[in-house]
């Protein structure tokens, strides 16, 4: 997972395991950008089988766009809210 999120970020950009199955990217871009991103991340993964044993591994993915008075709790808590938004939509 790391390598797929690391190998489609710029120079600029961070992608980083913050715990467990979690995984996290700071992106310095607008939100359409960000979402060109995501969807680069996406179309690799469901191209990607990926599973252990009997279980399949899915990925639920969660945006926030940040202004300069958002704070980093803030916008991880949106991001945290919309991924999982996304997973029960499955």
């Amino acid at each position: 997972m790391g390598r797929v999120l690391i190998e489609r970020i710029r120079g600029v950009d961070c992608a980083a395991r913050i715990g467990g199955d979690e995984f996290i990217m700071l992106l310095d871009a607008t939100l359409d950008q960000a979402h060109s991103v995501l969807n680069r991340v996406h179309e690799k993964l469901v191209n990607y089988p990926l599973s252990i044993g009997n279980y399949d591994i899915t990925v639920s993915i969660g945006i926030a766009w940040c202004t300069d008075t958002t704070s980093f709790e803030s916008a991880l808590q949106i991001a945290d809210q919309k991924m999982y938004e996304n997973k029960n939509r499955r």
